[in-house]
């Protein structure tokens, strides 16, 4: 889908680029457009401008057997005021006509490797998303076609997103309150391959999986033995979506943003533990949000506790034994499955539903135990009413809420040319 408008040439109106220069009209000149920014790392004018390697075009043109004029991967740069090739490249004559200008940035993207075949032009992208938020690319590809050489020289592309961006809400019903220790996004596809020439999409490796990305906070793989304290904001429910971490809520927000590999599989259905050991029951390889935390309902305990002391096997625990305070709270450890219908270059926002009615959906309970202010897992054992040790309800991997019914996340799709977020 085209994510922005065709883009006027760079600056016509500042007087800064020669491209009327009489002696500059026949160099080769793109002009690239793309989408606003939403975090600090996706791709802009700005961020394409101020970078030294440009972005990475290839060529064809008409009777010429492979990549026209040597161009393959060639670097397109900003360099006072013009976008050029380094070395510059001069427009042909007239039997070369229509050209066809293929690009992609970050050329240098960690995880992307480019395959072009030089005889039989045909290029495609490599990619794998990284697994930290902080490491993770907003990948954008172009194609441009020139029916003749531009009166001006310069050729506008439009650059696409590439892969989705995901985030997270809640629905919080009023006089709820959440505290929210971590939430991650686990068993998605992380890597496929992006057809720029012929029918441009992306052809997913389908048995290539990472194991989590964290989209806020921390959730540990080997749930014991930590010490420091970790963050657990509180959010107020208002009845109405909230988006997760939003400005308003965490100063870091612009970085909370996924951008992951487009999907599209069927749904996804959680079938209990594959391994049937605890920690975790996931669900197979099926795709999930793991979160952490805990909820109250006007000041009371409704899910999780805001002081172990509460829970009734507290007393004589090794949780007790080992220290933890009293009054120090316990998180549950939750999963919800989702359908995987991610389309390249849009935005989805999912919100968790905890409305305090028939549409509440704490989510599966995917660890029998509680998790501590550190992100330990206890031995205080969650659905344990009597303090013997034995849950009654709910037991992994059921309902941690039953009066709902099928757990579920609620898709907004938005696509990212029709954000609010201020240009950077």
């Amino acid at each position: 889908m085209i994510l922005a408008a065709v883009f006027l040439a760079l600056f016509a109106a500042c007087g800064k680029n020669k491209k009327d220069d009489p002696d500059s009209r026949n160099l080769v000149q793109l002009d690239p457009t793309t989408s606003h920014p939403g975090k600090a790392a996706e791709s802009t004018i700005l961020t394409m401008e101020s970078d030294p390697n440009g972005f990475a075009v290839w060529a064809t043109a008409t009777g010429t057997a492979g990549w026209w004029d040597g161009i393959e991967g060639t670097s397109h740069v900003y360099i006072g005021g013009v976008w050029s090739f380094v070395p510059a490249e001069q427009w042909p004559g007239g039997g070369a006509y229509p050209m066809n200008f293929y690009a992609i940035y970050p050329a240098d993207a960690t995880g992307l490797s480019m395959s072009s075949v030089p005889g039989a032009p045909s290029l495609s992208a490599n990619f794998t998303v990284q697994e930290a938020v902080s490491a993770q690319t907003d990948l954008i590809g172009a194609k441009a076609t020139a029916n003749l050489r531009p009166a001006n020289g310069n050729l506008s592309m439009t650059f696409h997103h590439l892969l989705s961006k995901v985030d997270f809400g809640m629905n919080l019903g009023n006089d709820f309150v959440a505290s929210v220790q971590g939430l991650t996004v686990n068993n998605v596809g992380n890597s496929g391959t992006y057809a720029l020439t012929g029918t441009p999409g992306w052809t997913q490796a389908p048995a290539t999986y990472t194991s989590a990305y964290t989209y806020y906070g921390t959730i540990y793989n080997n749930p014991q033995g930590h010490t420091s304290i970790l963050s657990a904001p509180e959010f107020a429910g208002t009845g109405g979506n909230v988006p997760f971490y939003t400005a308003a809520t965490n100063p870091t927000a612009a970085d909370a943003h996924l951008m992951l590999m487009p999907q599209s599989e069927a749904a996804q259905t959680w079938q209990g533990a594959s391994s049937g050991s605890a920690p975790d029951a996931l669900p197979g390889n099926k795709s999930y949000v793991a979160m952490v935390y805990r909820l109250t309902y006007q000041g009371h305990d409704y899910i999780g506790y805001s002081q172990a002391q509460n829970h009734p096997g507290f007393l004589g625990s090794d949780l007790q034994a080992g220290g933890y305070p009293a009054t120090g709270p316990l998180f549950v450890k939750v999963g919800y499955p989702f359908d995987l219908q991610w389309i390249a270059g849009s935005g989805y926002t999912y919100y968790i539903a905890l409305n305090g009615d028939d549409t509440t959906t704490g989510g599966y309970l995917i660890d029998q135990n509680y998790y501590d202010r550190s992100g330990n897992r206890t031995d205080l054992v969650v659905g344990d009413n009597d303090g013997d040790g034995d849950p009654e309800s709910p037991v992994v991997p059921d309902p941690v809420i039953t009066n709902g019914s099928d757990i579920h996340l609620v898709p907004i799709v938005s696509d990212w040319d029709e954000e609010t977020d201020p240009i950077h």
